[in-house]
């Protein structure tokens, strides 16, 4: 049943990333730095929790900070401690390819 877990959270990942918007993205420091815009994070305090658990425990991100007000949230992270077959690699990696097919 491990295998129907990691699809249901696969699922969920894919449509909360639709949700979102890249507003910005920077690989070129260390740490690298994405904001995304999320509108339920304006309204929904269980998203923002969930999403503030789910951050917490990942070792590539050295900070993040939520913004309700703005539904958005930014995420500061190392790169190189980012597992690129883990699902928030593979979340950043499609986040990063929506933000370039957008000409940024």
């Amino acid at each position: 049943m491990a295998w129907l877990q990691d699809a249901w959270l696969k699922l969920k990942a894919e449509t909360a990333l639709n949700e979102m918007t890249v507003m910005h993205l920077i690989e070129n420091t260390d740490p690298c730095r994405i904001r995304l815009l999320w509108p339920r994070l304006k309204h929904e305090a269980d998203t923002r929790a969930s999403l503030e658990e789910a951050l917490s425990s990942l070792k590539a991100v050295r900070s993040f900070s939520i913004n309700p007000v703005t539904g958005s949230v930014t995420v500061y992270y190392a790169l190189s401690a980012l597992d690129p077959a883990s699902l928030p690699g593979l979340m950043l990696k499609k986040a990063r390819e929506r933000y370039l097919a957008q000409g940024h």
